[in-house]
């Protein structure tokens, strides 16, 4: 179905959603994924997309909210969002247009609470002013600014990029710390003070994200947490909320899932992270959580009272103590990401084993380990303990070793060969194939080898030969056309065998035959072959239908030749012929031959009454078309027709040209013509 081609409109005061404007008409959207509060001005949007062939997807009016659940999407031609918008909730939002993703001509878009907010265009992320308060928001403009507007920064995550800047204007940061990368994203890491400004000179890629000064206690029920942004009274880690901070991160107390997007954690003194038995941290996003401090009894992350999970893909979590990076007194499970830990001791309390399959690298100074110097874990006494010297410990998932693929090999056997199906077509790769005496599966080819001598490439099926009763095994591997190398390998075998022997019907009976009744002569004929020099035998059969089937079989009549039966009255009868052969082949039905008997011929004689000339009698038969005749002529008058009646009345059996418009019919052997 085609996109609509209106622009979603919403007015204050009004809870319709209209179409491009108030007298528009109402909108045809889904209203479980998205509803418009005109008195309070929400408009909360609930897996809601919205794909528009118009300029703009969305205009709003200005000061009103967007409350986002689940995962949405506003996409227009030339603007996806026009309005100023203070984004709010947990779900997400890609806002998308051809020119610019967000637009407003006044006032500043805000990001808060746990919004994450995409916004896309050709030329311009967003054009606005923007407060990012919490949440996130990644803006990018392909060929211009990912933001055109000045940025107020005081919590959350803010990436920027665009082909031009990241940035057309100023950025101010109200938090206690922040943390920002600018360049191309893998330059130097910079912090700064709450009261600095950042220049941002032609970078074309600007990250800022919070950083912690102070530690978070997740065990804590008594101590209210205090956010950067200043203290959030009466709110503690108990063990039944989900907290949410503009420090890049969420707590479930209830599932003790810690969410961590992009946060950062610098104290000076105590644990920077300390958490309950069972807890799970999930890196969303690149994360890090450091402690560097003069303490000497302080970690980086603690969880004193059981074990804990790392898991997230793609994720990077360090830890940094002055005592130890990580301290737990139960085993930590790393099931994704990786774990970096660096301190006097790299893991304090019961130290970490490494589990089975992951690489780790270790050093006696917190310098990391060079990249190349790993081991492989075996998860039982690959154990990095507390005390043992190793101050720098860092884990990871080994990439799956690339192995040799497998391809489904269809062989199909036949007289004197067997078929192999061709592979589906894959852009970048060839196929090849030999045949043998005996599977190769035992000393199939090695991954990446070029050695293809002796094979023969294909891409459609091929036939290959072989003597009936003697297996064929054929191998096909898959190979990268740029480097010829072997990535994939299948094997399947088959046995020629004689199959049943194939009838051919060459010639069909002649599909419309005439006789005429009393005088009844001629015959109906087929010609067959068949495979292998069988013997064919015939049958011809009797059919009320113009069928090859489900007819009565002619007795007598077994030979390639039908005499037609002499005693045939009028009427249509249809005949066909079934050839079959010994060995077991199929039958074969021959086409339907039809046989029309004419009734016996009859004199007709005209009544040109008044008039003259024309022809005078013929001879016809019943159910033939009659001969052509002359008409009469009677001066003065049109000559009409010769009917069965007088005056133009009966059947009409000849027109005005004397052409027969009616078969033969013995009960009218008198024709009257018509003039007027």
């Amino acid at each position: 179905m085609p996109p609509p081609d209106y622009t979603l409109f919403v007015q204050e005061g009004d809870n319709t959603i209209y179409k491009n404007s108030a007298t528009g008409g109402e909108a045809d959207v889904d209203a479980d994924k998205i509803s418009w509060d005109g008195t309070n001005l929400i408009l909360t949007l609930n897996g809601f997309d919205f794909t528009t062939t118009a300029s703009d997807a969305l205009i709003v009016p200005n000061a009103m909210m967007i409350v986002l659940n689940g995962e949405n999407k506003i996409e227009g031609d030339s603007v996806g969002i026009s309005g100023v918008v203070t984004f709010t909730g947990i779900g997400k939002i890609d806002i998308i247009g051809e020119l610019t993703g967000l637009m407003c001509n006044s006032s500043v878009v805000n990001i808060t609470g746990s919004a994450v907010v995409t916004a896309n265009g050709g030329e311009f992320g967003v054009v606005c002013d923007i407060l990012v308060a919490g949440g996130e928001l990644y803006a990018t403009g392909t060929l211009g600014n990912g933001i055109c507007g000045n940025v107020l920064f005081t919590g959350g995550i803010l990436v920027a990029e665009g082909g031009d800047q990241a940035i057309n204007g100023g950025v101010e940061t109200k938090v206690s710390g922040y943390r920002y990368i600018m360049g191309d994203g893998s330059n130097t890491t910079s912090y700064s003070a709450a009261t600095d400004d950042i220049s941002l000179g032609d970078n074309k890629y600007v990250k800022l994200t919070t950083e912690r000064t102070t530690p978070l206690d997740l065990t804590s029920t008594s101590v209210d947490y205090e956010a950067l942004s200043g203290p959030m009274t009466g709110i503690n880690f108990n063990n039944t909320t989900i907290r949410t901070s503009v420090e890049g991160w969420i707590w479930n107390g209830a599932q003790k899932i810690f969410e961590l997007h992009g946060m950062y954690i610098r104290t000076s003194s105590g644990t920077a992270l300390t958490l309950p038995d069972g807890a799970i941290i999930e890196l969303v996003n690149e994360s890090v959580n450091m402690s560097i401090t003069t303490n000497s009894g302080s970690s980086g992350i603690a969880c004193n009272t059981g074990t804990f999970t790392i898991t997230g893909d793609s994720g990077e979590l360090t830890a940094i103590g002055n005592s130890s990076g990580i301290s737990t007194n139960a085993a930590i499970t790393l099931s994704g990401g990786t774990l970096t830990s660096i301190g006097n001791s790299a893991f304090g309390g019961v130290g970490y084993t490494v589990p089975a399959g992951y690489m780790y690298w270790t050093n006696s100074t917190r310098d990391p380990s060079p990249e190349d110097d790993f081991n492989i874990g075996n998860g039982t006494t690959t154990k990095i303990a507390d005390g043992t010297g190793v101050k720098y410990a860092r884990i990871k998932a080994v990439a799956a070793a690339e192995t040799l693929g497998t391809l489904t090999v269809a062989l199909t056997a036949g007289d004197g060969k067997v078929t192999l199906a061709a592979q589906t077509a894959a852009t970048g790769f060839d196929f090849y194939y030999k045949n043998t005496a005996a599977s190769q599966s035992a000393s199939k080819p090695a991954l990446d080898s070029t050695a293809l001598t002796g094979w023969t490439k294909y891409t459609a099926n091929a036939d290959i030969t072989g003597a009936n009763g003697t297996e064929i095994f054929v191998q096909v591997v898959k190979v990268e056309t740029s480097s010829s190398k072997i990535k994939a390998w299948g094997e399947d075998s088959a046995t020629p065998a004689l199959g049943a022997p194939v009838i051919t019907i060459t010639t069909q009976p002649a599909g419309n035959t005439t006789v005429t009744e009393g005088d009844i002569s001629g015959s109906l004929t087929v010609a067959a072959s068949v495979t292998q020099s069988k013997t064919l035998s015939y049958q011809w059969y009797k059919n009320s239908t113009n069928s090859n089937s489900g007819g009565t079989a002619e007795s007598g009549s077994t030979s390639a030749s039908f005499t037609i039966p002499t005693g045939l009255t009028k009427g249509t009868y249809y005949y066909y012929c079934v050839v079959s052969a010994d060995g077991g082949a199929a039958d074969v039905a021959s086409s339907v031959a039809a046989v029309k008997v004419t009734g016996p011929p009859y004199k007709i004689t005209f009544n040109r009454h008044d008039g003259f000339g024309g022809t005078a009698e013929i001879t016809a038969y019943d159910g033939s078309p009659m001969p052509q005749i002359t008409p009469p002529v009677l001066p003065g008058l049109t000559f009409k027709g010769y009917f069965s009646e007088e005056d133009g009345d009966g059947t009409k059996y000849y027109d005005k040209d004397g052409k027969s418009v009616h078969d033969g019919n013995s009960d009218h052997d008198e024709l009257h013509a018509n003039f007027e």
